[in-house]
């Protein structure tokens, strides 16, 4: 078992997460063997290594999507993360 924590400090909760959490949602169907829990701007990942791993590689990206496009769409967290 792995834990990481993830900060997301230099974005807006918001942005990242969705309106009523629908994004936030979304990873974590996708995800389904992690506990991933929010608070503010930290994202605690729980889990087999491996999949922790994986998570933190494929949200990175998503980050790095939304830098380069200014949104996240359920359409890119499919496609980046799914």
């Amino acid at each position: 078992m792995s834990e990481r924590t993830i900060s997301i400090e230099a974005y807006s909760p918001l942005e990242i997460y969705g309106v009523n959490d629908i994004h936030f949602n979304l990873i974590k169907k996708i995800f389904p063997k992690l506990k991933i829990i929010a608070r503010g701007d930290i994202i605690k990942v729980i889990g087999d290594d491996h999949d922790v791993d994986l998570f933190e590689k494929k949200f990175s990206l998503l980050l790095l999507n939304y830098d380069k496009f200014g949104r996240i769409t359920e359409a890119d967290i499919q496609q980046i993360m799914g």
